[in-house]
């Protein structure tokens, strides 16, 4: 959004109360978009952490600034935080075993081959969607409705949770709600007035919708919902399933 005619641009990340939030920061990596890194630290348990990253890298036609972010971000996750910096001091015999996860709209797509960001990936790391669907085809694997790319991804890097399961979420239409027809079948941004149709939507057509209906979606994005297994042997107890 544009605040004082300066673009703003956010990330959120949203955790459950029931986890131990350590560490929290917002950080700047290079960007004429003010695209920024958000990373978290959980303290799963006395030698256990999970940090997680998430952010929507630049857009358009950005190639070198995709990759240096990915770069900056991949060294920021793998950075130990103020918080597991006190844990090693504090249990210096201790080994603190810590899983890593990068996920956001990285504005790549993972399954090109040539994509030149890829190489700013850690090999030591692991795309989720591929772990759980080999072989899946692209047609199911986009996440962008308008585009068969794979934009939207998930990486880690775990000794202690392996993924289960991971789904597309937010590909079904709002009910019927439709976009507004355009004189002339123009895409104004302005609603019709002698439009006949009902179903009133935003009024603009754009990516939220698919070639074969105008029925709106939540986002021209889908959301990934993936399910972790954790280890049996988690920090020396019985871990929890999810």
């Amino acid at each position: 959004m544009l605040i004082r005619s300066k673009l703003q641009y956010g990330v959120l990340m949203c955790i459950s109360k029931k986890l131990r939030l350590e560490d929290w920061a917002l950080h700047v990596v290079p960007s004429r978009m003010n695209r920024r890194i958000l990373i978290a630290t959980l303290q799963l348990a006395p030698n256990e952490i999970a940090r997680i990253a998430t952010g929507h890298l630049e857009s358009m036609d950005n190639v070198e600034t995709r990759k240096q972010q990915l770069e900056a971000g991949f060294k920021l996750l793998e950075t130990p935080s103020t918080a597991q910096q006190k844990e090693m001091q504090r249990a210096t015999t201790t080994t603190i075993t810590k899983s890593c996860f990068f996920l956001g709209d990285f504005n790549f797509d993972a399954d090109d081959t040539d994509s030149k960001e890829k190489k700013a990936i850690p090999t030591d790391f692991k795309d989720v969607w591929l772990e759980v669907y080999p072989k899946k085809t692209k047609k199911e694997s986009y996440t962008v409705l308008d585009m068969q790319m794979r934009i939207d991804q998930i990486h880690y890097k775990s000794t202690s949770f392996v993924p289960k399961s991971i789904v597309r979420i937010g590909r079904e239409p709002i009910g019927n709600l439709k976009v507004r027809d355009q004189p002339d079948g123009e895409n104004t941004g302005e609603s019709s007035t002698n439009s006949s149709n009902q179903n009133f939507g935003s009024g603009v057509i754009g990516h939220s919708t698919l070639k074969d209906d105008d029925l709106e979606r939540p986002s021209d994005h889908c959301g990934l919902s993936v399910t972790f297994d954790a280890n049996r042997n988690f920090a020396g107890k019985s871990a929890p399933d999810k």
